[in-house]
């Protein structure tokens, strides 16, 4: 069972939400129904090998929440801060309304919580003295945020059951087999005196993710950050040595004016890149669900849309002597990896019309849906600093080379992101993409940590027990 956690929390929910039962349960008893819900997929037969396939992609997603290795998410949660502070003021303020905390302090407190569950084996529980998280962390950072920090992140034991109510399935749809657990959104548990953290890895995954949940939850937030991906976008692209053209500069010269286009076209030799920038991440039933019918419903407006504003483009595209001869793909920018390859995927799985539907828009398609791709911004981020000294014709090289190893036996990929890694990770070393945040992310954490110490040194043992107190006090009526 330690290697398969995603089992253990989905029965911890289950167990629950229903009725209390024996307090505890002897380690015999808890593998037979550990295992009975592993099987519970074996119950679902007649399945069509079209759904067979979106199945084993939710069930990849589901998997690979809890293997997100600490050096991953560390990477991730510095790129996300990079965005965020591309619209610093207004992020802070919906992020503040929201949880009472700036999210500067949320990134140092979470990127502490890191360090710590970080060293831990994955699968195993931290139990964590309450004294020793405060006295860390306190008095740089005040009571009132760590206690916010906490009502954000964790929950008392005895308030679980009412939590996870609200993540209740009625009608015992099997998509929930694949859910990810609710408990990522709360990996933290308050007992008594101490914290549990009582999955290291969830703990981890859960932090990098959980300001941006936040922020999603407030209507006027991706009006604004969609604006900064897209420009966070163009500067990694014009970094490189590229012919790059941006939406202004394509108005100047298609000939078509009706209709949206891509954000930015750029031009290898004899192969033109459409850009399309999407600055989502998928929802919990996007990456559960393996219903095709529920799954185009929840990416038409915004992952199909990428695609379909790619073919707009190049359509237009055709009508420009420079571009008319030569072939072009899409590429679809995304906050996170769906495991959704592109658009043949699209087509064979979840919109089985989508080609039908080009071709009577167009006459044609005008990007074939195998030349259709989606590519975490992750992914953007290590092609184009490894572009940046490479000679004209490498990007369109890359994509060939990409597209003959998907053909090969066992070459099929649920994303490219395995591989870019294969093709050009090794030669791309380190943090890229972030400006000095590394280094300030290192400094923030190294002067928290000093500070707390040297003060903590300097105080009378009774001064901090008034001071802890207090705290504990605070704490237990937030939650009451």
């Amino acid at each position: 069972m330690e290697h398969m956690p995603w089992v253990v929390m989905f029965l911890l929910k289950l167990s629950l939400l229903e009725k209390s039962g024996s307090i505890e349960m002897n380690r015999d008893s808890f593998i037979r129904v550990a295992n009975r819900v592993y099987r519970l997929s074996d119950k679902l037969v007649g399945i069509f090998p079209e759904v067979l396939m979106l199945m084993m992609r939710a069930m990849l997603v589901q998997q690979l929440w809890y293997q997100i290795p600490v050096t991953e998410s560390w990477r991730h949660m510095i790129l996300q801060r990079v965005l965020l502070e591309r619209s610093s003021d207004f992020n802070n303020e919906l992020f503040f309304r929201k949880v009472g905390i700036s999210l500067d302090d949320y990134y140092k407190i979470a990127n502490y919580l890191i360090t710590v569950s970080g060293k831990q084996d994955p699968n195993s529980v931290v139990r964590w003295g309450m004294a020793g998280f405060y006295s860390n962390l306190s008095p740089a950072i005040s009571d009132e945020v760590l206690v916010n920090f906490l009502k954000l992140v964790a929950i008392p034991f005895q308030d679980l059951p009412a939590y996870l109510r609200q993540y209740a399935v009625p009608d015992c749809n099997s998509a929930e087999l694949y859910q990810e657990t609710p408990l990522k959104n709360k990996p933290i548990i308050l007992e008594n005196d101490g914290l549990v953290i009582f999955n290291a890895g969830l703990c981890v995954s859960s932090l990098r993710s959980i300001a941006m949940d936040v922020l999603k939850s407030c209507p006027e937030f991706y009006g604004r950050f969609g604006v900064d991906v897209e420009n966070y976008v163009e500067e990694r692209l014009r970094g490189t040595p590229l012919e790059v053209y941006s939406m202004s500069d394509l108005n100047k010269i298609i000939p078509i004016k009706k209709g949206k286009i891509a954000d930015y076209v750029v031009v290898d030799q004899e192969e033109v890149f459409v850009f399309e920038s999407k600055a989502i991440t998928p929802s919990v039933l996007v990456r559960c669900s393996y219903d095709p019918v529920m799954l185009e419903r929840y990416l038409k407006d915004s992952f199909i849309k990428g695609i379909e504003q790619g073919q707009e483009t190049a359509h237009k595209l055709k009508k420009v002597d420079k571009f008319k001869s030569k072939r072009t793909r899409i590429v679809v920018v995304t906050l996170e990896d769906f495991y959704i390859y592109g658009g043949e995927y699209i087509s064979h799985y979840v919109k089985n019309d989508f080609e039908e539907a080009l071709i009577e828009k167009y006459g044609c398609l005008p990007v074939q849906l195998q030349d259709v791709i989606y590519m975490t911004l992750k992914d953007l981020l290590t092609l184009t600093e490894w572009l940046k000294d490479k000679p004209a014709g490498a990007m369109a090289n890359l994509f060939n080379e990409v597209e003959e190893a998907s053909k090969q036996p066992g070459g099929g990929r649920f994303s490219i992101s395995p591989h870019i890694s294969e093709k050009i990770g090794a030669e791309v070393v380190g943090v890229v993409g972030v400006g000095d945040a590394l280094e300030r992310t290192k400094a923030e954490m190294e002067q928290l940590l000093l500070s707390n110490s040297e003060i903590r040194r300097g105080q009378h043992p009774m001064s901090f027990m008034i001071e802890f107190e207090q705290f504990r006090s605070r704490l237990r009526h937030s939650f009451k």
